[in-house]
């Protein structure tokens, strides 16, 4: 079940695709906005649910662990977890072709259907102590439109995250952790998305580097 595309809905009723041969204002497409008689512009679009279209998709995703000692100096572990995307293919209606969007960014947050992405995680444990070092790394990605109109206005760019933190296991009730988020206080990826200020939040920092202390007991 999702909404037609707005872009779709209007495309259609204007005989897009061959939708609507005869420009019949009845026609469903049509029926789904209205236009402002003073203006004739297009008002009260509908973002109906249907139970329409369809989404395909393939891909690996892979974990790997390894954790090893070092003595006196205590012990190290290691994490990998990476995501390949072969395909996310999306079909608007029944009878539409399936478009495949993997490796690129739509206008909405959440369209980020990037084709690798990757966190590689390394932690110290020494004593009472525990240090993580955790990167998260994001691909360049093409624009949605890219895919659907030809637009060649450029994509983002790729982005590496980096965070750091280390705690203290005081005693049985209290520990206590610090850390910074964005070590290198890298920028969000600026593009021209219809919302939140040319980024997706649901994606890229949109914070920066930021610092937090946090206390936790028991009793």
């Amino acid at each position: 079940i999702q909404a037609i595309d707005p872009s779709v809905v209007v495309s259609r009723c204007f005989n897009g695709d061959g939708a609507n041969p005869t420009y019949d204002p009845n026609n469903f497409f049509c029926s789904l906005f209205g236009r402002n008689v003073a203006t004739s512009e297009i008002e009260d679009l509908l973002e109906v649910q249907n139970n329409i279209g369809g989404l395909r998709t393939n891909g690996v995703d892979l974990q790997v662990d390894y954790g090893f000692d070092i003595g006196a100096a205590g012990s190290i572990h290691l994490n990998a977890v990476a995501t390949w995307m072969e395909k996310f293919e999306r079909q608007e209606l029944p009878g539409d072709p399936w478009v495949d969007y993997a490796g690129s960014i739509g206008d909405d947050p959440g369209e980020a259907f990037a084709d690798f992405k990757t966190a590689l995680t390394a932690v110290w444990s020494y004593r009472d102590f525990t240090t993580a070092l955790r990167a998260r790394y994001l691909p360049s990605m093409i624009l949605e439109d890219t895919i659907i109109s030809g637009n060649t206005d450029p994509g983002v760019s790729s982005i590496t995250y980096v965070d750091l933190s280390t705690s203290w296991q005081v005693n049985d009730g209290l520990s206590l952790r610090l850390g910074v988020e964005n070590l290198t206080n890298e920028d969000p990826e600026l593009y021209a998305p219809s919302v939140d200020s040319g980024t997706d939040p649901s994606t890229y920092d949109v914070v920066g580097r930021r610092y937090f202390l946090s206390a936790n007991f028991k009793f």
